[in-house]
């Protein structure tokens, strides 16, 4: 089962792109059975329109997304450093994949988070993304991971204003002139007229195959760095990634990243930016 919540009005069909079951499923039938029965408990299939035909409007406004697997003690410090450096109008809308660690008590519990969606398994990352920015009514709609948070009340300008200007797509850049899905943002309309998806390839990361198709792009690149590798990086100093905090699982070391490695950038991070011990941030 899958449960949905909007703050402030009646819940809205969540809509599901056409394009989710080459993407998701590439073609297995075993895996298609398996979450077909997960989806369709999940939201509503939207129906196919001719390209070109009208799409919901939006309303002024930001929704940060995010997706949430067994990443409690992230979420949380996400919300806590969206709710300290935007302004409470800024929505916070979560997807989370069957956690089992507590996160769906807490989201119902949170007056912080203004939308969630449970799902009653894991249907991916890339789906569940796709599913808040269609749920989005707001003009803008930031992508940030959940090993993410934000350390600037310059971070929401830096993508926006961009986007008002001169660019389609906007947020981090680490590798080849892309812009990452860890802090990604787009007008929510141009986003579903052009069909993006953040379900990605075997071949190609999600965000590289949106930025292909957007020329116009804005790039914030990394100004700080934890190693080894890109374990941690500060984007233009206003938003933070781990971009290995939550990918672990039972492992001991990914793409020869040692798991001690990450959870102590973590820990790090949050001691300098999010609890420091002086109340101000080093």
């Amino acid at each position: 089962m899958v449960t949905f919540r909007r703050s402030g009005g009646s819940l809205r069909s969540t809509l599901v792109p056409w394009w989710w079951r080459d993407a998701l499923w590439g073609g297995d039938e075993r895996l298609l059975r398996r979450r077909a029965a997960v989806l369709k408990r999940a939201i509503q299939v939207w129906r196919q329109r001719p390209r070109g035909a009208p799409l919901a409007e939006t309303v002024p406004g930001v929704t940060i997304a995010t997706v949430s697997r067994n990443s409690l003690e992230p979420l949380q410090v996400l919300v806590e450093m969206v709710r300290r450096h935007a302004p409470r109008e800024v929505r916070i809308s979560v997807a989370d994949n069957g956690s089992t660690d507590g996160t769906a008590s807490w989201l119902a519990a949170e007056p912080m988070v203004d939308d969630f969606v449970l799902f009653a398994d894991n249907i991916g990352h890339g789906p569940a993304m796709d599913a808040l920015w269609l749920r989005s009514n707001t003009t803008h709609t930031v992508a940030l991971d959940v090993d993410a948070f934000p350390i600037s009340d310059d971070w929401l300008s830096a993508v926006i204003e961009p986007l008002e200007d001169h660019a389609d797509v906007a947020g981090a850049a680490l590798f080849r002139s892309y812009v990452h899905p860890c802090y990604l943002a787009m007008r929510t309309d141009r986003w579903r007229a052009r069909r993006h998806t953040f379900c990605g390839s075997f071949s190609w990361d999600t965000g590289e195959l949106m930025s292909l198709r957007e020329p116009r792009r804005h790039l914030i690149a990394p100004t700080w760095t934890r190693g080894p590798g890109v374990v941690g990086s500060l984007f233009g100093d206003v938003v933070y990634h781990n971009f290995y905090a939550t990918r672990f699982g039972a492992a001991e070391s990914l793409d020869g990243i040692a798991k001690d490695d990450a959870t102590a950038a973590w820990a790090e991070a949050v001691a300098r930016w999010v609890h420091p011990p002086d109340g101000q941030p080093s």
